[in-house]
């Protein structure tokens, strides 16, 4: 990434926010634009900042309001990931997060997942069909009475890709977006080196190069807490029962075409235990730390 402009954002969506592009002058120019639409994106789409238009939706009590751009993006990508997934990638999980304590304070200290037993295995189920989904029309949207809407990693990937749009647009011939470790770029001459490292802890697991796409992990190993009852917690939910969800792997890594369908696919296949929706490739990490490489790319 030596040589390329290099845009820092410090806050999106619970994470930093990077870009590199080349040439530099490309990257120079596009630089207040991609800042504005990163701003924008945390303004009014963060469930951390309280005047946003999703706590303005989450604190409506079953309310119909009027939200903006932003957020009806968001929204209409939470709404294609719980089509594309049968409902198991649920944008209503907030309701079981903000009950666990993950709230606008965040959560309790995190906790390394390689000093606790792995818990008994739960998968996911789609949510009960009976139960009221999110609506959108025009520029009104609802989150039904009880329920807490959370754009997630949905919302990361669908913020990386607009950012990647804007500097390909702006002519820049190679580029990358980074937003708390999940990445979307392209090059046209030398690839970009991508760090498949799930504990974040600069000992990565697995090397991509990536000419083009996006790389996206849902893991355990960065949002799991110890509660009050002594049970390990995290943000991978059960959109039927609200739990967390176990199975034989701490992290999902997915490559795709787009941050927004590798955010997905990786949370997709985490949740149900299945190695079918990495369609594009990927990489599950077991409970031992051994990494296993999905579609013939190499480990």
């Amino acid at each position: 990434m030596s040589g390329h402009h290099h845009i820092h954002w410090p806050r999106v969506l619970g994470g930093a926010a990077n870009a590199f592009a080349w040439p530099v002058e490309v990257g120079r120019a596009t630089e207040p634009a991609l800042r504005e639409l990163l701003a924008r994106f945390q303004a009014r789409v963060s469930r951390f900042e309280p005047d946003s238009d999703t706590s303005r939706l989450n604190d409506a009590g079953g309310r119909p309001i009027d939200v903006g751009t932003e957020l009806r993006e968001t929204l209409a990508a939470s709404r294609w990931a719980a089509e594309l997934t049968g409902g198991i990638v649920d944008g209503l999980v907030a309701t079981s997060l903000h009950r666990a304590g993950y709230a606008a304070g965040g959560h309790p200290p995190r906790i390394d997942v390689r000093t606790v037993a792995r818990p008994a295995d739960r998968l996911a189920q789609p949510a009960a069909s009976t139960r009221p989904s999110l609506t959108v029309s025009g520029d009104i949207a609802c989150v039904p009475a009880g329920e807490r809407y959370d754009p997630g990693g949905v919302g990361k990937g669908l913020i990386a890709d607009r950012a990647l749009a804007l500097l390909r647009d702006a002519g820049a011939t190679s580029a990358l977006v980074e937003l708390s470790g999940d990445l979307v770029g392209f090059a046209e001459e030398h690839p970009w080196p991508v760090s498949v490292d799930p504990y974040d802890d600069g000992e990565p697991l697995a090397e991509i190069d990536l000419h083009e796409g996006a790389v996206a992990t849902s893991a355990i190993t960065r949002r799991a807490w110890i509660d009050g009852d002594g049970a390990l917690q995290h943000h991978l939910r059960c959109p039927r029962s609200g739990e967390p969800v176990f199975g034989p792997w701490v992290a999902v890594t997915a490559l795709a075409p787009t941050c927004l369908e590798a955010e997905t696919r990786s949370k997709w296949a985490y949740l149900t235990a299945d190695t079918a929706p990495l369609v594009h490739g990927g990489y599950t990490t077991g409970w031992d730390g051994g990494i296993t490489a999905i579609g013939g790319i190499p480990a």
